[in-house]
């Protein structure tokens, strides 16, 4: 299957450059159905018409944000982000529902 995402143009060229092949979402109805082997567009928001196509590789389900970070490679979700920032910036981005909603990481590879 194929599916779309949304990123900023920094998040964007950090997985052009390979310097990021995980993504973090909400579990939610869309990521709930996603699996590995299935397609992710991710467009970028600076430059419409700008898109990576990637190819999950693993799927992990987390009951909250500790714990994902426990069980990930930061750098791979962020670059040059403490666990800390990580944390701040996943709360800021998602809300409150970070608190009470499970979160999703999707390992990916850029497909050519």
């Amino acid at each position: 299957m194929e599916y779309k995402y949304n990123v900023y143009s920094d998040i964007y060229h950090l997985i052009l450059t390979g310097k990021k092949n995980i993504e973090v979402r909400l579990l939610n109805e869309k990521s709930e159905k996603i699996l590995v082997g299935d397609y992710i567009t991710f467009n970028n928001l600076g430059k419409e018409g700008e898109q990576i196509r990637v190819r999950v590789l693993n799927k992990n389900i987390y009951d909250n944000v500790s714990l994902l970070i426990e069980d990930n490679d930061i750098e791979k979700i962020l670059p040059h982000c403490s666990a800390k920032e990580l944390e701040l910036l996943l709360i800021k981005i998602f809300g409150d529902m970070v608190k009470t909603s499970k979160l999703v990481t999707f390992q990916f590879e850029v497909v050519k």
